[in-house]
């Protein structure tokens, strides 16, 4: 699952991603580029188990740069089953990236432990009491450390084995969203979680659809609830072009899209002279514009791709933007 694409500088107590269960087995990675260095524990990335910032736990993962001051990275590592020890890097280089990358996996009986820094093997070690963990917070930085002064992108949580296919999702917690990789429509396919959606936004993605049926078919669904929760959802009927659903004032349909080709799609919800307004865009046109005057911010909303409630439009996805205020 990726976290963040973008470069994006480190913030103190900024949570980035929920993991309800993270499996014995996983994968971090990312980038850092850092600005400066100074004395003093600096964190970039750390897990922490529940949503107290403050409470260290060392089973889970960290990295800070290093006390000493001198551009090296302290990384937890495991040893009697806790990640209660460190990992001291050599120094990387200011004003460039570095590529770090966190792994635990099952190697034929024994869970093994390894960091990688730009691709070459630094450290190994057996994690002896291995365990899944549950409802662990994901920080870019955390609230007990100073914060590192510098940039952080491509950071990706590979959660447990590609196969197990019931392991729960990790849940982005993020301003913006942003979703680059092609994903297939999946039915109740939960893709992230805005702590704010604002009154004012914008959603753009691209969609192919792949064969249209004469029944209501999910493709994004926006929701603080159930199906009728809809801030927005979008669904295809037949041929009939897209539907979108904002709460039970708005409803826009736009033009047919064609099977099997790329499509551009862009809503935005704007406040011009203290009116609020959805207008649609259609590969760069705009098709539709709608007054809403029911307009408010929304906490805690679920992103699907496609919803629990009804089947899912065959195609795909792309280039999924969600982008809070004007």
């Amino acid at each position: 699952q990726l976290i963040e694409d973008r470069e994006t500088p480190l913030v103190q107590n900024k949570l980035v991603a929920i993991v309800p269960i993270l499996d014995k087995a996983y994968k971090i990675y990312f980038d850092v580029k850092p600005n400066s260095y100074s004395e003093g524990w600096h964190n970039v990335i750390r897990f922490n188990i529940g949503s107290d910032a403050n409470a260290f736990d060392d089973k889970v993962p960290g990295v800070w740069f290093h006390n000493s001051g001198d551009g090296s990275l302290s990384i937890t590592v495991p040893q009697s089953g806790n990640l209660d020890s460190s990992f001291k890097t050599a120094p990387i280089p200011l004003n460039t990236w570095s590529h770090i990358e966190i792994s635990q996996q099952l190697d034929y009986v024994a869970y093994v432990y390894t960091i990688k820094l730009n691709g070459e093997k630094v450290f190994v070690v057996e994690n002896v009491l291995p365990e899944s963990i549950k409802n662990v917070y994901v920080y870019a930085s955390d609230q007990s450390y100073q914060t590192q002064d510098g940039f952080i992108k491509d950071f990706a949580i590979i959660n447990g084995k590609a196969d197990n296919i019931s392991l729960t999702n990790v849940e982005l917690v993020t301003k913006d969203f942003v979703f680059s990789t092609e994903e297939v429509l999946k039915m109740d396919n939960f893709i992230g979680l805005l702590p704010i959606l604002k009154e004012t936004y914008s959603i753009s993605f691209k969609i192919k659809p792949t064969s249209y049926l004469v029944e209501w078919r999910s493709v994004i669904h926006l929701t603080v609830g159930g199906p009728e929760s809809r801030i927005p959802a979008m669904y295809f009927y037949n041929d009939t072009g897209m539907h979108v659903w904002s709460g039970s004032s708005v409803y826009i349909k736009t033009p047919k899209l064609p099977l099997n080709t790329w499509s551009d799609i862009k809503i935005s919800h704007e406040k011009v002279n203290g009116i609020y307004s959805f207008r649609m865009y259609i590969n760069g046109t705009n098709t539709n514009n709608v007054l809403n005057i029911v307009s408010k911010s929304f906490q805690n909303v679920k992103v699907y791709a496609s919803n629990p409630w009804y089947g899912q439009q065959f195609g795909s996805i792309k280039d999924l933007r969600i982008v809070n205020g004007n």
